[in-house]
This record gives C-alpha cells, structure tokens and sequence, in this order.
C-alpha cells in the first residue's frame, strides 16, 4: 500500500500521515503476489506462475477494485534500479522467479536501496555518558538561514563519537543556530563550523531526513 504524490511515485511520510489522519484518497495497493485463491494454496507454486494467476485475477476484478493493482516485475534488475534511481525512488527488491512462498527473511529475495548522500551543517549533539555521543542535529543551508532537517544517530563506533563531540564541545553555544528557534532539552547546540556527511532514504514531508547514517565530518 502506498500513498501516491502528483506524479503517481509513492511517499512514504504521505502514507504515514494519511493512516494517522484517516485519509484515504492517495491511497493505492499493489498486489504483487497471491498466496490463496478460492481455497487453493498456492504458496508451493513458483513466483512467475502466483504471479501470472495474479495478474489474471486482477483483470477479472479491475471494475470492481480499481484501487488495487498488479505489481509488474522486471527481469532486467539492473537497468530498474538505475532507473528508480533516476525517479528518485527508494529502490528495488528483487525475488528468484523459480522460488515458492516463504514467509520472512530469506535468501530468495532482496532489497536494493536507493541511498542518497549529502553534507549538512551540524548545529547540535546529543551527549551520551562522559564522552559519548547519542546523536548529532543537522541543518540544510537555504541563503544565509540554517534550517534544521533532523538528527542521525548512526555510522559511527565509539572512537569516533569521542573524536566528534572533542571537535564539537568547544563550540557549545546557549540557544541553535537556526532560522527558526527550536528547543531541545537533551540537546548542546554549537556554532555552525562543522558539515556531516551522511546517507538517506529521503527527505520527508516536513523537511526531515529519513533514515540517515553518518558517514564523516567536515
């Protein structure tokens, strides 16, 4: 199921939101695969043939479901993820056609994503302990305005978040450096000296980055 924006791509904090609010108008289900079918189980049978007896079954169905539709596969992986690349979408899962259903992780099928990798200004940290580090918060410069995007909390070991918060701790300043004032309570703000770079899924709704890992400090 996804939440689809003007240019039918999905969106992941979209379907967050409208499942919190209720709303149901960008709402679409993609079946790409069927497990039962009048009382038949057909988990056994190998992906390509669910999926033929799938999309035959939608067909029949499309009047009365126009909401739900079939999920296409590619056997090109490569050129697909290049391409969803290109979309800007988050990326790919690919499955062995061959395989039967089963259910959880497994090695029939994986997830490709599409990371995404920027530098941000650090505005602020999250102390842990005596010389730990739980967090950093990042801002996007936009003119002469800081704009904060959210915080990451990953990618470094314990050598390195000691190294970052000695770098950072000099730099403690009363109140964030931003455009727009925002409290924390567990947060140091710092002057904005410092660039982390990090990977991210993408950019939500409201400006924040979603699931980001650090990757060095600049």
């Amino acid at each position: 199921m996804i939440s689809a924006d003007a240019n039918g791509r999905p969106n992941f904090g979209a379907l967050q939101d409208d499942l919190k609010r209720g709303r149901y108008d960008r709402l679409i289900y993609y079946a790409f695969d069927l497990l039962h079918l009048d009382g038949f189980d057909t988990r056994a049978a190998p992906l390509i043939e669910r999926k033929r007896v799938l999309q035959s079954f939608l067909a029949e169905a499309a009047t009365k479901a126009p909401c739900i539709l079939y999920s296409e596969h590619f056997e090109d992986g490569a050129d697909l993820y290049a391409r969803s690349i290109g979309m800007n979408l988050e990326g790919i899962v690919s499955k062995k056609a061959d395989a039967p259903y089963r259910s959880g992780r497994s090695q029939q099928w994986f997830k490709a994503k599409s990371w995404k990798r920027e530098r941000f200004v650090v505005v602020g940290f999250v102390p842990e302990g005596s010389g730990g580090l739980l967090k950093l918060r990042l801002a996007r410069r936009e003119d002469d305005a800081l704009v904060y995007v959210g915080r990451v909390g990953t990618g470094w070991d314990r050598e390195t978040a000691r190294e970052i918060r000695r770098a950072l701790e000099p730099l403690v300043r009363p109140t964030a450096p931003l455009a727009k004032p925002l409290k924390k309570a567990d947060t140091k703000w710092v002057k904005p000296c410092f660039d982390a770079e990090i990977t991210y899924a993408e950019i939500t709704d409201d400006g924040m980055v979603r699931h980001p890992s650090f990757k060095g400090l600049f």
